[in-house]
């Protein structure tokens, strides 16, 4: 008895974690039929040395099942392809994945292909397939390649992710159209004869609408009742233009709009903590916070603002930031970018430009102009390079869209930390404010100009030993006001923000023939903040206090250091 007790806890240890359910199976694999016959309290013992067993085996030992991937979000949909028999199956998935996968340079991704069948016998194909890819990014790619291709003369193709195409088919059968405004009740604040400011204050779930006078200083009721009840609203903002206040809530988002703040829209999306309107507010991106989970596929969602459609979802990318994406200034293009790829999409449908993303190495940061589709880009090291001291070429240049010309900017031959963008308001000018790597620990400041309206682009630059931390345009163009940290004694930043000191340095920029120079002009210390603030665009902004103010077109508040 002792011999196969011993036998049974060595059994129990190396395979059978599951004492109760596999005692079955342990008995049959070592045969203790003849023991039993010869000794049948021998089964009794058995199960009493399972119990026991069972006890001492840990949680953490138990079984896992395996993680089951139920997304199905790298399957792409299918329709179009023409109808054959079972014999010709193989040769026309011979030239899907051997011809037109190739052809649209997705062969790589694809890993597997089903045709769907008109009937149980499998003898006809029904003009659909079931493509799987490497990764629902790959999936998104491929679906916009193979979208209304052409196969032949009487087949177009038409491909969805098998997420879009779900999202389609359980769409609600009872739809309740958006609460859509003529434009001029929704911008009707902007024709206030007293030229006068709105702001709203929230309190709880009472929102209070006033306009102000910054004239006579006086604020005085906007709605035509005391207040307006908005339930759920973690926090309030306005869109771009002062268009619409939006409520931020836990399920999703909120649009109101027009004399009476009348809700617009719902848009679901569960999470959000981030908005950024297009420049003429049809579209609006947001983003749920989370960043990188498994389980999530739409930490970024693209809407049309009219309809509240969904346009296109994205999947954060584990180094991804809130700033990853940027509209043109016609709205007509959302740019977004990885470490090594510039993707740019085109409204209203979000296809992919081209088809295909633009490949451009170590790319950190980028700006559209503010008149024409000019995308400002800056390449250089990046956290992962700095760590393994691998040396990259630093680089600026501007690409143009749909073109896709590129112009070179002035050769940089040393190796930058960081690069921020500003461009002057009418395109003329682009500021490019760089970190300069002196040293393992020593770094300093180089703000580059560049005028981009002279048939050959002329960048002059300037070195500052000082920390800036904001640079602006003023409305001319002729002026460029930096925001410099004043350093402690030690040379250090202060740990206080209380203590910060500013100086606003101004730099002319004079056009002297071809070639452009920058001068310093002269200084102002301040205790304010380090934004250059200028009015000069309708804008909208929000407090910690909950109080947000929206400022009239006609109305350009402009502080000018001459």
């Amino acid at each position: 008895q002792m011999c196969i007790r011993d036998r049974y806890q060595r059994r129990v240890h190396g395979e059978i974690l599951d004492i109760k359910k596999g005692m079955i199976d342990l008995v049959r694999d070592l045969n203790f039929e003849n023991e039993i016959k010869k000794n049948p309290a021998l089964e009794k013992h058995l199960k009493a040395v399972a119990d026991e067993r069972w006890q001492e085996v840990s949680v953490q030992d138990e079984y896992k099942q395996p993680y089951l991937n139920s997304e199905f979000d790298n399957y792409v949909v299918l329709t179009g392809l023409p109808k054959t028999t079972s014999e010709k199956i193989a040769m026309l998935g011979k030239v899907l994945t051997e011809k037109i996968f190739v052809k649209l340079q997705i062969q790589e991704y694809f890993t597997n292909l089903q045709f769907g069948f008109s009937d149980n016998s499998k003898s006809e194909t029904d003009g659909t397939a079931l493509v799987e890819f490497l990764t629902p990014e790959n999936a998104k790619q491929a679906a916009e390649a193979l979208n209304n291709f052409q196969l032949d003369k009487n087949h177009k193709l038409l491909a969805h992710t098998l997420l879009d195409y779900d999202q389609i088919t359980q769409q609600e059968s009872n739809f309740t159209p958006p609460n859509l405004l003529p434009k001029s009740d929704l911008q009707k604040w902007l024709l206030d004869p007293g030229f006068r400011d709105q702001f709203v204050v929230k309190q709880k779930t009472k929102v209070f609408l006033h306009w102000f006078n910054y004239l006579e200083k006086e604020t005085q009721n906007a709605l035509s009742i005391d207040y307006k009840s908005i339930n759920d609203a973690k926090r309030l903002t306005w869109s771009r233009n002062g268009t619409y206040l939006v409520a931020i809530e836990e399920e999703g988002f909120t649009l109101y709009g027009g004399e009476s703040l009348q809700q617009i829209a719902f848009y679901d999306h569960v999470g959000v903590k981030k908005l950024e309107f297009s420049p003429d507010e049809k579209y609006v991106l947001s983003f749920n916070g989370t960043m990188y989970e498994i389980d999530n596929a739409e930490n970024y969602i693209v809407w049309q603002v009219g309809t509240a459609e969904r346009i296109r979802t994205f999947k954060a990318q584990q180094n991804d930031t809130w700033g990853v994406f940027k509209w043109s200034f016609d709205s007509q293009y959302l740019a977004k970018t990885t470490e090594d790829t510039l993707s740019i999409y085109e409204l209203p449908s979000m296809h992919l430009f081209e088809k295909s993303h633009i490949k451009v190495s170590n790319i950190q940061s980028i700006a559209w102009a503010p008149d024409r589709n000019i995308l400002a880009l800056a390449c250089h090291q990046g956290a992962k390079e700095r760590e393994s001291n691998t040396t990259i070429q630093s680089r600026i240049s501007l690409l143009e869209i749909p073109s896709k010309r590129e112009t070179k900017w002035k050769t940089i031959p040393w190796q930058m930390k960081h690069c921020s963008f500003q461009w002057e308001e009418r395109g003329k000018f682009l500021a490019a404010h760089m970190e300069r790597i002196k040293g393992k620990k020593q770094t300093s400041d180089v703000i580059q100009v560049g005028d981009l309206h002279k048939k050959t682009l002329e960048v002059s630059d300037l070195e500052q030993t000082e920390r800036i931390k904001k640079i602006s345009f003023d409305p001319t163009g002729k002026k460029v006001a930096l925001s410099i940290l004043e350093l402690d004694p030690q040379g250090k930043e202060p740990t206080s923000s209380a203590l910060h000191r500013f100086s606003i340095n101004i730099i002319h920029v004079a056009e002297e023939g071809n070639t452009l120079n920058l001068r310093d002009i002269g200084r102002v210390t301040t205790r304010l903040t380090p934004e250059a603030v200028s009015y000069t665009h309708l804008r909208a902004h929000e407090t910690p206090e909950h109080l947000v103010c929206r400022l009239l077109l006609e109305k350009k508040k402009i502080i000018i250091i001459s």
